[in-house]
């Protein structure tokens, strides 16, 4: 009986240094499933809470500090600004308000202007291009590191002065 025991025992702690090498040896691999697992059951309960602010911004509305508020959504391809289909990385650009209009900068070092902030209210909506800025931003598109093909990081508008950082 007691040759039985330390054969079970011998059986049982090769099975554990076995589990033990592989587990340690694939932990980033199990580390891995389980954050995915975690992340997908975070994201259905984030997105079972927000359902109706969802609702909401279909139809054009927004609630921030108790108050409701309509927004416009712009589409950039209507208006002439495109991207790579395979763009994934976000921002593509950045926006501030200057002299009653919308100022965006796309991540390549474009800049935009909307006509006037009561017209857009109205639905009228018209992105225009600057004709010049002063500065060649150098934008490569091949370039294949994602971080550095996101050139410009965020724009300032203080009095009459555009400040932009890039990378």
């Amino acid at each position: 009986m007691q040759k039985h025991l330390k054969i079970l025992i011998l059986f049982i702690s090769i099975i554990f240094i076995f589990a033990f090498y592989f587990v340690n040896k694939n932990f980033y691999k199990f580390q891995s499933v389980f954050f995915e697992q975690k992340w997908k059951f975070t994201k259905e309960k984030v997105n079972l809470r927000n359902k109706k602010t969802f609702e909401k911004q279909e139809l054009g509305k927004i609630s921030f500090e108790n108050k409701e508020f309509n927004f416009l959504k712009i589409s950039l391809e209507e208006n002439g600004i495109s991207y790579r289909d395979d763009y994934l990385y976000r921002p593509i650009g950045y926006i501030d308000v200057f002299q009653d209009r919308i100022i965006f900068a796309a991540h390549d070092g474009s800049f935009y202007y909307t006509n006037k902030i009561n017209e857009l209210k109205k639905n009228e909506i018209s992105l225009k291009k600057f004709k010049k800025n002063n500065f060649n931003f150098k934008f490569d598109i091949e370039d294949g590191d994602p971080y550095r093909s996101i050139l410009i990081r965020d724009i300032f508008i203080d009095e009459k002065y555009l400040y932009v950082v890039i990378n």
